[in-house]
Parts: C-alpha cells; structure tokens; sequence
C-alpha cells in the first residue's frame, strides 16, 4: 500500500504541472494498493461536482479543468483510489485504521522502490532544500532525480546541459524536454502582473556578478 497525500493546493499544482500523473504512475507500477487522499480544509466553503468537492472560490471553468484532469487520471490509472479527509487530525485517524495489523514500513526498503539496480539511496548525501526543489520541477520524476542529483552536479551545472545531456541523464526524451524547456524557456507575465509596480516605486534589477542560490557571507565594514 502507498499513500499520497495531496492539499487542494498541492493537487491542483501537481495536475497543472503533471506531476501527480508521474506519481500515479510509480504507485501503481510498484504497489498492489495506490491511494490518492486529498485533504481539504472543512472550515472553507466547498460543495461537491460530480463526485469531487472543489473549493467554491475557484471560477467555474478552473472548477471544471480541474475536476476533468482527475477524472482522466482516475480513468487512465483504475487500480488509483481516491480519499478525502476534512483535516490532519482525520488523516492521522484514517492511517492508523489503514496500517492496523500490518509491520511497520521500513523506510530504507520504501525509498529504494523503484530505484534502478545498483542505485543507492542516501538521504544525507543531498541537500534537502536543493532536492526538494528539484523533485517539484516538471520532468523531474521519482525515477530519473537520482541521476539528475549525481550527474548534474549543482543548479548552475544544469542550466548549462545541453537537451542531449539531459536525455542521457533521465533516460527519458519527453522528461529531459519537459526539464530542458522549464529551465530554458522565459514566462510572459500576464496582464495583471506587468501592471503591479514595486510599492518603493523602484524598479528592480538582477545584481551583476552574483550567482543566483549561492550564499553570501559578507559583513558590513
């Protein structure tokens, strides 16, 4: 059994993102019980569309889009099952009723599922900041991070991959062109945000010469 435990949040980024059909995807092929359980929060509205409760502050067609892109994952995987769970306190209630009379999981047997042979698993040889940040980009999946942790030696080193590069890392052209595309492809701000002005009104510049996620150590004199 596995369990993947979204909020609204996280379930809407990982539908738009594609991410939850990659998880879906390991669920099913390495577990005999894969279960999606979304957490909502019961104190804000919701009512219930189709057979899913969406939050009433979303417009209708985002209610709709989202609720078309699980359904389609619910049909394109069927072993998946769905859980709701109005809060922490019932999800903490709900895996205690699912884990009653089973062995504890062993955590180093559950990180090595679906690891290539011979790949080792070692928590602390990565930073956890840097992995989790990778682990959320698009392309990035459960089964090719670990090569992309190993061979891509740090953020900067990436961005400087070429689209082969990264295909011969993953092991996999649509991910490696999903990544390269994230990495390399520039966001066109919408309407809304190239009108937002700094409240100083100043506008802001990128700092020459420093590396982006690096730390500064430097004191004032």
């Amino acid at each position: 059994m596995c369990v993947e435990r979204k909020s609204i949040d996280d379930l809407i980024g990982s539908l738009k993102s594609g991410r939850l059909y990659h998880q879906a995807l390991m669920m099913c092929r390495h577990y005999v019980k894969p279960i999606l359980l979304i957490e909502f929060d019961q104190n804000k509205p919701f009512d219930l569309q189709g057979r899913f409760y969406l939050s009433k502050d979303m417009t209708t067609s985002h209610r709709n889009d989202i609720t078309s892109k699980l359904q389609l994952l619910t049909l394109h995987f069927p072993k998946l099952r769905l859980v709701w769970s109005p809060s922490p306190f019932a999800t903490a209630e709900l895996f205690q009723e699912l884990k009653e009379g089973k062995n504890q999981p062993i955590s180093t047997e559950a990180a090595a599922i679906g690891l290539e042979p011979g790949q080792n698993f070692d928590e602390e040889q990565y930073n956890a900041i840097i992995k989790d940040f990778m682990s959320k980009l698009p392309g990035v999946t459960t089964k090719n991070i670990l090569n992309l942790l190993n061979k891509g030696q740090s953020l900067t080193h990436m961005l400087t991959m070429s689209l082969q590069e990264l295909k011969n890392i993953s092991g996999n052209s649509t991910d490696a062109e999903t990544l390269y595309n994230t990495l390399h492809n520039k966001l066109k701000p919408t309407i809304e945000q190239s009108n937002i002005k700094p409240q100083s009104g100043k506008e802001f510049r990128a700092t020459m010469g420093r590396k982006r996620f690096k730390h500064t150590n430097t004191k004032p004199k």
